[in-house]
């Protein structure tokens, strides 16, 4: 009797501490679409925002975070090169407080999602595969316009919506 005691105890309490320290996945509270090659803000989403436009210091504001995330990333890849490596590291979160700031880059893009949660309690795993599918889906859907780039946002009708699906925002 003592022994089924033991067993059912030590079999809640192990399922407890699954459920207790399972990683999570939470929706993003900001999504960033980002031109690698010069850190252009090419589309942003909030939550319950609409599909942003360039506007007035709202704008200016994202677009100077945007360039920043790219530079940092820039720098922790040339800092953190090996010799005889091709490529750097590409710098994959950045904790901040309570949210992770998370990037994703592709070859003509830098994806960043800011989510809630310190990085031990994500599942960075299921956000870096969400964010390495969206990339490549973005990157050759819209292959044409990130191409040569010029600025112009209308090139991307349609990008909000692969977000918004991607992330349920």
């Amino acid at each position: 009797m003592f022994l089924v005691s033991l067993a059912i105890v030590v079999f809640v309490t192990a399922g407890t501490y699954r459920v207790a320290t399972r990683k999570k996945v939470f929706p993003p509270e900001d999504v960033f679409l980002i031109y690698y090659r010069n850190g252009v803000l090419i589309q942003h989403l909030g939550p319950r925002d609409e599909p942003e436009t360039r506007t007035s210091s709202e704008g200016t504001d994202k677009d100077l975070m945007t360039s920043m995330l790219i530079a940092i990333q820039d720098f922790v890849m040339t800092s953190f090169q090996r010799e005889g490596e091709t490529n750097g590291s590409d710098l994959k979160q950045i904790g901040l407080g309570n949210r992770t700031i998370l990037l994703e880059r592709g070859s003509k893009t830098v994806l960043a999602l800011v989510v809630p949660g310190v990085p031990k309690l994500l599942d960075l795993d299921r956000y870096g595969r969400s964010m390495v599918a969206l990339q490549t889906r973005i990157e050759s859907s819209y292959e044409e316009a990130l191409e040569d780039w010029d600025g112009d946002r209308d090139q991307f009708q349609g990008v909000d919506e692969l977000l918004i699906d991607a992330f349920n925002i």
